[in-house]
Protein backbone atom coordinates (compact mmCIF):
# COMPACT_ATOMS: atom_id res chain seq x y z
CA UNK A 1 0.00 0.00 0.00
CA UNK A 2 2.68 2.35 1.28
CA UNK A 3 4.53 1.49 -2.24
CA UNK A 4 1.64 2.30 -4.00
CA UNK A 5 1.48 5.42 -2.48
CA UNK A 6 4.87 6.53 -3.02
CA UNK A 7 4.85 5.34 -7.15
CA UNK A 8 1.70 7.55 -7.49
CA UNK A 9 2.88 10.36 -6.06
CA UNK A 10 6.12 10.13 -7.71
CA UNK A 11 4.12 10.08 -11.13
CA UNK A 12 1.82 13.30 -10.09
CA UNK A 13 4.74 15.24 -9.07
CA UNK A 14 6.25 14.20 -12.51
CA UNK A 15 2.67 15.29 -14.51
CA UNK A 16 3.86 18.60 -15.92
CA UNK A 17 0.35 18.96 -16.55
CA UNK A 18 -1.03 18.93 -13.33
CA UNK A 19 2.11 22.30 -12.53
CA UNK A 20 0.38 23.99 -15.28
CA UNK A 21 -3.67 23.41 -13.46
CA UNK A 22 -2.19 24.63 -10.54
CA UNK A 23 -0.59 27.64 -12.52
CA UNK A 24 -4.47 28.08 -13.88
CA UNK A 25 -5.25 28.00 -10.48
CA UNK A 26 -3.65 30.87 -9.08
CA UNK A 27 -4.12 33.14 -12.15
CA UNK A 28 -8.08 32.52 -11.34
CA UNK A 29 -7.43 34.17 -7.98
CA UNK A 30 -6.12 37.36 -9.65
CA UNK A 31 -9.01 37.37 -12.68
CA UNK A 32 -11.03 36.52 -9.28
CA UNK A 33 -10.12 39.66 -7.38
CA UNK A 34 -9.12 41.62 -10.49
CA UNK A 35 -13.31 41.52 -11.62
CA UNK A 36 -14.47 42.88 -8.32
CA UNK A 37 -15.35 45.84 -10.51
CA UNK A 38 -15.24 48.59 -7.34
CA UNK A 39 -12.32 51.13 -6.47
CA UNK A 40 -11.20 51.69 -2.67
CA UNK A 41 -13.20 54.88 -3.12
CA UNK A 42 -16.38 53.48 -4.18
CA UNK A 43 -16.14 51.50 -0.79
CA UNK A 44 -15.16 54.29 1.27
CA UNK A 45 -18.07 56.40 -0.05
CA UNK A 46 -20.57 53.46 0.40
CA UNK A 47 -21.26 53.19 -3.26
CA UNK A 48 -22.72 49.76 -4.14
CA UNK A 49 -25.77 47.79 -5.33
CA UNK A 50 -27.96 46.59 -2.65
CA UNK A 51 -27.56 42.86 -3.84
CA UNK A 52 -29.63 41.91 -0.78
CA UNK A 53 -32.96 43.59 -2.09
CA UNK A 54 -32.55 42.75 -4.98
CA UNK A 55 -31.88 38.82 -3.96
CA UNK A 56 -35.43 39.47 -2.17
CA UNK A 57 -37.46 40.49 -5.31
CA UNK A 58 -36.19 37.69 -7.03
CA UNK A 59 -36.81 35.31 -4.19
CA UNK A 60 -40.44 36.67 -4.39
CA UNK A 61 -40.93 36.40 -7.98
CA UNK A 62 -40.01 32.87 -7.47
CA UNK A 63 -42.82 32.32 -4.67
CA UNK A 64 -44.83 33.68 -6.95
CA UNK A 65 -43.90 31.23 -9.87
CA UNK A 66 -44.74 28.51 -7.53
CA UNK A 67 -48.13 29.40 -6.64
CA UNK A 68 -49.15 29.82 -9.97
CA UNK A 69 -47.64 27.35 -12.06
CA UNK A 70 -48.80 28.64 -15.67
CA UNK A 71 -48.13 32.23 -14.71
CA UNK A 72 -46.08 34.66 -16.86
CA UNK A 73 -43.65 34.65 -13.91
CA UNK A 74 -43.42 30.72 -13.93
CA UNK A 75 -42.40 31.18 -17.63
CA UNK A 76 -39.96 33.60 -17.43
CA UNK A 77 -38.52 31.63 -14.39
CA UNK A 78 -37.87 28.60 -16.50
CA UNK A 79 -36.29 30.66 -19.14
CA UNK A 80 -34.15 32.11 -16.58
CA UNK A 81 -33.88 28.92 -15.31
CA UNK A 82 -32.48 27.44 -18.71
CA UNK A 83 -29.89 30.33 -19.42
CA UNK A 84 -28.48 29.75 -15.62
CA UNK A 85 -28.39 25.73 -16.38
CA UNK A 86 -25.55 26.69 -19.13
CA UNK A 87 -23.82 29.11 -17.02
CA UNK A 88 -20.49 27.89 -14.59
CA UNK A 89 -22.69 29.42 -11.20
CA UNK A 90 -19.09 31.67 -11.30
CA UNK A 91 -19.63 35.08 -9.76
CA UNK A 92 -17.61 38.07 -8.90
CA UNK A 93 -17.89 38.85 -5.41
CA UNK A 94 -18.41 42.15 -4.19
CA UNK A 95 -15.73 43.50 -1.04
CA UNK A 96 -18.78 44.95 0.55
CA UNK A 97 -21.80 43.25 1.55
CA UNK A 98 -25.37 45.08 1.44
CA UNK A 99 -25.67 45.92 5.16
CA UNK A 100 -22.12 48.05 4.36
CA UNK A 101 -19.89 45.26 5.99
CA UNK A 102 -16.86 44.55 4.19
CA UNK A 103 -16.41 40.97 3.39
CA UNK A 104 -13.59 39.06 4.87
CA UNK A 105 -11.23 37.31 3.20
CA UNK A 106 -12.14 33.91 4.39
CA UNK A 107 -15.99 34.64 3.14
CA UNK A 108 -14.68 35.87 0.25
CA UNK A 109 -12.61 32.40 -0.42
CA UNK A 110 -15.77 30.34 0.80
CA UNK A 111 -17.65 31.71 -1.99
CA UNK A 112 -14.85 30.92 -4.61
CA UNK A 113 -14.48 27.64 -3.42
CA UNK A 114 -18.07 26.66 -3.39
CA UNK A 115 -18.34 28.47 -6.75
CA UNK A 116 -17.56 25.21 -8.63
CA UNK A 117 -14.09 26.72 -9.77
CA UNK A 118 -11.98 23.86 -7.74
CA UNK A 119 -13.72 20.93 -9.75
CA UNK A 120 -13.24 22.53 -12.80
CA UNK A 121 -9.72 22.08 -12.55
CA UNK A 122 -10.01 18.90 -10.77
CA UNK A 123 -12.10 17.06 -13.66
CA UNK A 124 -9.38 17.77 -15.79
CA UNK A 125 -6.81 16.54 -13.31
CA UNK A 126 -8.40 13.59 -12.74
CA UNK A 127 -9.10 12.38 -16.27
CA UNK A 128 -5.55 13.05 -17.17
CA UNK A 129 -4.42 11.43 -13.84
CA UNK A 130 -5.98 7.84 -13.72
CA UNK A 131 -6.03 7.24 -17.60
CA UNK A 132 -1.99 8.39 -17.70
CA UNK A 133 -1.23 5.33 -16.41
CA UNK A 134 -2.81 2.86 -19.10
CA UNK A 135 -1.33 4.71 -22.06
CA UNK A 136 2.49 4.68 -20.18
CA UNK A 137 1.91 1.20 -19.51
CA UNK A 138 2.14 1.94 -15.72
CA UNK A 139 -1.28 0.34 -14.41
CA UNK A 140 0.08 -3.26 -16.55
CA UNK A 141 3.24 -3.22 -14.48
CA UNK A 142 1.87 -2.77 -11.02
CA UNK A 143 -1.11 -4.97 -11.67
CA UNK A 144 1.50 -7.85 -11.82
CA UNK A 145 3.23 -6.91 -8.33
CA UNK A 146 -0.20 -6.09 -6.48
CA UNK A 147 -2.84 -8.76 -4.99
CA UNK A 148 -5.14 -6.12 -4.83
CA UNK A 149 -7.18 -3.96 -7.17
CA UNK A 150 -8.62 -2.09 -4.74
CA UNK A 151 -5.47 -0.53 -3.02
CA UNK A 152 -4.69 0.11 -6.72
CA UNK A 153 -7.33 2.58 -7.25
CA UNK A 154 -7.73 3.90 -3.93
CA UNK A 155 -3.94 5.18 -3.65
CA UNK A 156 -4.60 6.75 -7.19
CA UNK A 157 -7.83 8.33 -5.46
CA UNK A 158 -5.40 9.32 -2.30
CA UNK A 159 -3.32 11.30 -4.61
CA UNK A 160 -5.84 12.99 -6.13
CA UNK A 161 -7.25 14.05 -2.91
CA UNK A 162 -4.31 15.39 -1.93
CA UNK A 163 -3.77 17.60 -5.11
CA UNK A 164 -7.64 18.75 -4.46
CA UNK A 165 -6.03 20.23 -1.10
CA UNK A 166 -3.35 21.59 -2.99
CA UNK A 167 -5.36 23.39 -5.85
CA UNK A 168 -7.53 25.00 -2.63
CA UNK A 169 -4.63 25.94 -1.31
CA UNK A 170 -2.61 27.47 -4.41
CA UNK A 171 -6.20 29.91 -4.84
CA UNK A 172 -5.94 30.63 -1.15
CA UNK A 173 -2.39 31.53 -1.46
CA UNK A 174 -3.84 33.78 -4.66
CA UNK A 175 -6.44 35.49 -3.25
CA UNK A 176 -4.85 36.17 -0.11
CA UNK A 177 -1.94 38.07 -2.00
CA UNK A 178 -4.02 39.98 -4.44
CA UNK A 179 -6.39 40.94 -1.06
CA UNK A 180 -3.79 42.11 0.49
CA UNK A 181 -3.15 44.41 -2.35
CA UNK A 182 -6.80 45.48 -3.20
CA UNK A 183 -7.35 46.61 0.38
CA UNK A 184 -3.53 48.20 0.42
CA UNK A 185 -2.65 45.97 3.11
CA UNK A 186 -6.31 46.87 5.46
CA UNK A 187 -7.77 43.56 4.70
CA UNK A 188 -10.04 41.95 7.04
CA UNK A 189 -9.02 38.32 7.81
CA UNK A 190 -12.01 37.28 8.94
CA UNK A 191 -10.81 35.39 12.32
CA UNK A 192 -14.34 35.84 14.52
CA UNK A 193 -16.18 32.96 11.48
CA UNK A 194 -12.54 31.25 11.54
CA UNK A 195 -14.60 27.89 13.45
CA UNK A 196 -17.50 28.25 11.10
CA UNK A 197 -15.67 27.93 7.79
CA UNK A 198 -13.02 25.25 8.89
CA UNK A 199 -16.03 23.07 9.59
CA UNK A 200 -17.82 24.01 6.88
CA UNK A 201 -15.42 24.12 4.69
CA UNK A 202 -15.19 20.37 5.87
CA UNK A 203 -18.23 19.21 4.68
CA UNK A 204 -17.95 21.29 1.21
CA UNK A 205 -14.12 19.59 0.84
CA UNK A 206 -16.07 15.71 1.53
CA UNK A 207 -18.79 16.97 -0.79
CA UNK A 208 -16.15 17.77 -3.49
CA UNK A 209 -14.49 14.40 -2.64
CA UNK A 210 -18.05 13.07 -3.76
CA UNK A 211 -18.12 15.04 -7.02
CA UNK A 212 -14.71 13.60 -8.07
CA UNK A 213 -15.55 10.37 -7.42
CA UNK A 214 -17.94 10.68 -9.66
CA UNK A 215 -15.33 11.71 -11.79
CA UNK A 216 -13.06 9.05 -11.21
CA UNK A 217 -15.84 6.07 -11.37
CA UNK A 218 -16.89 7.59 -15.19
CA UNK A 219 -13.11 7.22 -16.22
CA UNK A 220 -12.71 3.90 -14.41
CA UNK A 221 -15.60 2.51 -16.21
CA UNK A 222 -15.62 3.74 -19.76
CA UNK A 223 -11.87 4.22 -19.98
CA UNK A 224 -12.43 7.37 -22.12
CA UNK A 225 -11.12 10.54 -21.02
CA UNK A 226 -13.13 13.07 -23.29
CA UNK A 227 -16.46 11.07 -22.02
CA UNK A 228 -15.63 11.54 -18.51
CA UNK A 229 -14.15 15.37 -18.74
CA UNK A 230 -16.68 16.35 -20.65
CA UNK A 231 -19.74 14.85 -17.86
CA UNK A 232 -17.71 16.31 -15.52
CA UNK A 233 -17.24 19.86 -16.46
CA UNK A 234 -21.40 19.77 -17.63
CA UNK A 235 -22.29 18.52 -14.28
CA UNK A 236 -19.85 21.58 -12.41
CA UNK A 237 -21.42 24.20 -14.55
CA UNK A 238 -25.14 23.42 -13.75
CA UNK A 239 -25.52 21.75 -17.00
CA UNK A 240 -27.80 19.12 -14.57
CA UNK A 241 -30.38 22.16 -14.35
CA UNK A 242 -32.11 21.33 -17.25
CA UNK A 243 -32.64 17.28 -15.74
CA UNK A 244 -33.88 18.51 -12.54
CA UNK A 245 -36.43 21.23 -14.13
CA UNK A 246 -37.48 18.76 -16.08
CA UNK A 247 -38.27 16.32 -13.06
CA UNK A 248 -39.76 19.18 -11.20
CA UNK A 249 -42.50 19.86 -13.78
CA UNK A 250 -43.05 15.90 -15.05
CA UNK A 251 -42.70 14.39 -11.19
CA UNK A 252 -42.79 17.13 -8.98
CA UNK A 253 -39.59 16.01 -7.28
CA UNK A 254 -36.68 18.20 -6.60
CA UNK A 255 -33.52 16.43 -7.75
CA UNK A 256 -31.58 18.64 -6.18
CA UNK A 257 -31.54 17.11 -2.87
CA UNK A 258 -29.51 14.47 -4.25
CA UNK A 259 -26.90 16.05 -6.81
CA UNK A 260 -23.49 17.13 -5.28
CA UNK A 261 -23.27 20.81 -6.73
CA UNK A 262 -26.66 22.11 -5.51
CA UNK A 263 -25.62 20.70 -1.79
CA UNK A 264 -22.34 22.37 -2.52
CA UNK A 265 -24.42 26.00 -2.92
CA UNK A 266 -26.64 24.41 0.36
CA UNK A 267 -23.69 24.79 2.74
CA UNK A 268 -23.35 29.01 3.43
CA UNK A 269 -21.44 30.32 6.62
CA UNK A 270 -23.44 31.02 9.16
CA UNK A 271 -25.86 27.85 9.06
CA UNK A 272 -27.15 25.96 11.73
CA UNK A 273 -25.29 22.46 11.86
CA UNK A 274 -28.74 20.81 11.34
CA UNK A 275 -29.28 22.38 8.06
CA UNK A 276 -26.46 21.36 6.69
CA UNK A 277 -26.63 17.46 8.17
CA UNK A 278 -28.57 16.62 4.68
CA UNK A 279 -25.71 17.31 2.18
CA UNK A 280 -23.45 15.91 4.66
CA UNK A 281 -25.14 12.35 4.02
CA UNK A 282 -25.64 12.93 0.81
CA UNK A 283 -21.98 13.52 0.18
CA UNK A 284 -20.87 10.69 2.42
CA UNK A 285 -23.19 7.87 0.58
CA UNK A 286 -22.37 9.70 -3.05
CA UNK A 287 -18.87 8.46 -1.98
CA UNK A 288 -19.44 5.22 -1.08
CA UNK A 289 -22.01 4.59 -4.00
CA UNK A 290 -19.38 5.48 -6.77
CA UNK A 291 -16.54 4.29 -5.21
CA UNK A 292 -17.74 0.70 -4.83
CA UNK A 293 -19.14 0.72 -8.86
CA UNK A 294 -15.70 1.51 -9.50
CA UNK A 295 -13.40 -0.78 -7.71
CA UNK A 296 -15.82 -3.25 -8.65
CA UNK A 297 -15.54 -2.72 -12.16
CA UNK A 298 -11.48 -2.38 -12.25
CA UNK A 299 -11.34 -5.53 -9.76
CA UNK A 300 -12.93 -7.96 -13.04
CA UNK A 301 -11.29 -5.99 -15.93
CA UNK A 302 -8.65 -7.44 -17.70
CA UNK A 303 -5.94 -4.69 -17.03
CA UNK A 304 -2.32 -7.11 -16.76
Amino acid sequence: MLNLLRMNSYRARHMVCLYVLLAMVFAFGILSVSSIGMTAKDIKNGDYVDYDSMGEAIEDGWNEAEAEANSDAYNAGYEVGQEVALSIGLVSNQPIKADGTITSYLEYLYEDVTSGIVLLFMCIAMVLFFNREHSSGFIKNIATKSTSRINIYFTKFAVMTVYMLLVILVLAISEYICLMVYYDGDMVFGMNILGDFLGKMGIVFLLHIAFVSGVAMLTTVTRSSMLAMTIGILANTRFTSLIVIFVKAKFDYDLNKLLIMPNIGKVNLGMEWGDVSTSLLVGIVTIIVYNVIACTVFAKRDIA
